[in-house]
């Protein structure tokens, strides 16, 4: 009985010069080829050393190919041993079977962790969505620590998500639960990544499609400031003394507020930019969040004076800040956030609030749902109709408080 596996490289050349990688198997005179889902340049491809060569010193993303590849190379090799050993018959099919059973009895946990670094380091993802896939996977890794590709299945994810409703907010000092929004999100990553590994080849039916659980966050908690909470941090951030990261971070938060930004495009600003924009008084930028996916959209943002100040702010206090040697980080800004909130009893549930308050407090001004669409680079016009919900439900409840105003002046009250 002859059996072989070995590295492959596609013919199809893409246009950035990288070709598919497959695993050659060949089995009693049958031969096909298993997709490994990873791409390199052709050239760096060695099929004699079952291997990808580094494209530069130090390539992480190459050494981890290369773990994969060993991987399921030293993982076919095996199920050839059990099978002589077992005497079943040796046949490409029977093969290919066992490889997929060998999947299903993976560990989805690990695969999960694995999965969200190699997506980084191929820049699928960002930084700060990194942090929250891998939060998520925390979170899968506390309710259990192991679960084979066989364990994923309706019951369980029911019973993952009830063990989340009970769980304390860990970012918090209080004894709060997790709030149905965060618990959403963490089913809706974990949903994610159950995906990608079916299409990575795991042939299981996602338990997501049958499980009674909410993947969609509740559009009306959707947190934001209404204008006169606005107002107030900015008397703040004008008139009191702040340390430096406090100032920095609140001047983020600020720019949020007024152009709509993500803190991904505002830790990308710099004084080239800036002096641009103080000629165009208009922002004309792609988002760092569609960067990474490569489906660019130019968005156009017109500057206020106001939005101006802080955005000059901004480059000067990031200066000042590296003159010092501080690093503000994305992640100690959200920690600042939460205190300036308790201080100020404003309700910040992050940076994204600042683009939440923009968008409601925009509409409120007057603005057009389809104008909101274009400066929040929305795709479709439902996710911006979220905030026109908002503000109706705001407009009601003025609309009664109006109503029992008058009541509170006639002499006849019904």
């Amino acid at each position: 009985m002859k059996t072989t596996v070995s590295l492959l490289k596609g013919s199809y050349v893409k246009q950035n010069g990288t070709v598919a990688l497959y695993l050659y198997i060949y089995v009693n005179g049958e031969k096909d080829q298993l997709p490994l889902n990873i791409s390199w340049p052709k050239d760096l491809v060695s099929e004699e050393e079952n291997k990808v060569l580094p494209r530069k010193k130090n390539d992480k993303e190459a050494n981890d190919y290369n773990l994969i590849i060993t991987d399921q190379i030293a993982k076919l090799n095996d199920i050839f041993i059990v099978c002589r050993l077992a005497d079943k018959p040796l046949t490409l099919s029977e093969v290919k079977k066992e490889y997929l059973e060998y999947e299903k009895r993976k560990d989805f946990v690990a695969y999960m962790e694995k999965k969200i670094k190699e997506r980084f380091y191929r820049k699928k993802i960002t930084e700060g969505t990194r942090k929250s896939h891998k939060n998520a996977w925390l979170w899968l890794r506390a309710y259990k620590n192991t679960i084979s590709y066989n364990d994923l299945t309706k019951k369980l994810i029911e019973n993952y998500e009830a063990w989340l409703q009970k769980q304390t907010n860990k970012r918090t000092n209080d004894d709060k639960k997790l709030d149905k929004n965060t618990i959403a999100n963490l089913l809706k990553y974990v949903r994610a990544y159950i995906n990608l590994a079916i299409k990575d080849g795991i042939s299981i039916d996602n338990p997501f499609k049958k499980a009674d659980v909410v993947t969609n966050q509740d559009e009306k908690q959707i947190e934001h400031l209404l204008p006169n909470q606005v107002a107030d941090l900015m008397d703040v951030y004008e008139n009191e003394s702040l340390p430096m990261g406090e100032k920095l971070t609140l001047c983020r938060f600020l720019v949020a507020c007024t152009l709509s930004l993500r803190i991904s495009d505002i830790l990308a600003f710099d004084e080239n930019k800036i002096e641009y924009y103080r000629v165009t008084r208009r922002l004309a930028f792609h988002p760092q969040k569609q960067v990474v996916t490569k489906r660019l959209k130019t968005i156009y943002v017109p500057i206020d004076p106001i939005a101006m100040g802080y955005l000059e702010d901004l480059i000067f206090l990031q200066n000042q800040a590296t003159a010092q040697n501080l690093k503000i980080s994305e992640a100690y800004g959200r920690k600042v956030l939460k205190k300036l909130s308790k201080r100020y009893k404003i309700n910040i549930d992050g940076y994204h609030t600042g683009r939440h308050t923009f968008a409601t407090n925009y509409l409120r001004a007057g603005g057009k749902v389809h104008e909101l669409q274009q400066i929040l680079g929305h795709t479709n016009i439902q996710t911006t109709m979220r905030y026109v919900h908002i503000v109706e439900d705001d407009q009601e409840s003025a609309m009664l408080q109006l109503s029992n105003f008058y009541q509170g002046f006639r002499t006849n009250k019904p």
